[in-house]
């Protein structure tokens, strides 16, 4: 892994809050900075002619696929008073369904590392709404380049 990702690493093991005023708040750089560093290692260059067998991977359509199991999960921890416990049996099943995705070629290492890394620092439901948050500010920033 390069210093970004060792960085990133390190930030998400000391979790997605911070304390301000006695009050927890989702950290900004997983609102901001993270996101826009990620969608730069995601995004597709479509002047490099070099690169065309990239041009399939990180589609918004994909991350979309990934974003949305997640609420999926997320309604069912509140509308269904589940607890995280049992669900974080299909929030692991994100792990092996981005491995399948990242060996047919539709999203990037880069994509790959965000979702197991994400998905191993999610402890409790806190942490399941923040990388909420943080995943919907990264589907933010990446460009409709990527959708051609």
């Amino acid at each position: 892994m390069d210093d970004f990702w060792n960085e990133y690493e390190k930030d998400l093991k000391k979790g997605y809050y911070k304390e301000i005023d006695g009050k927890r708040c989702l950290k900004e750089e997983f609102i901001v900075k993270y996101p826009q560093e990620i969608v730069k290692r995601l995004r597709y260059n479509w002047k490099d002619k070099k690169t065309t067998k990239n041009k399939n991977k990180n589609k918004l359509s994909q991350l979309w696929k990934f974003y949305d199991f997640i609420r999926r999960i997320q309604n069912s921890l509140y509308l269904n008073d589940e607890s995280l416990d049992i669900l974080k049996a299909d929030l692991y099943q994100l792990m092996p369904a981005v491995n399948y995705a990242f060996e047919r070629e539709t999203i990037s290492d880069d994509f790959k590392k965000f979702i197991d890394l994400n998905v191993t620092s999610v402890k409790n439901r806190e942490d399941l709404d923040a990388f909420i948050k943080h995943f919907q500010s990264l589907i933010a920033y990446l460009p409709k380049e990527n959708q051609k």
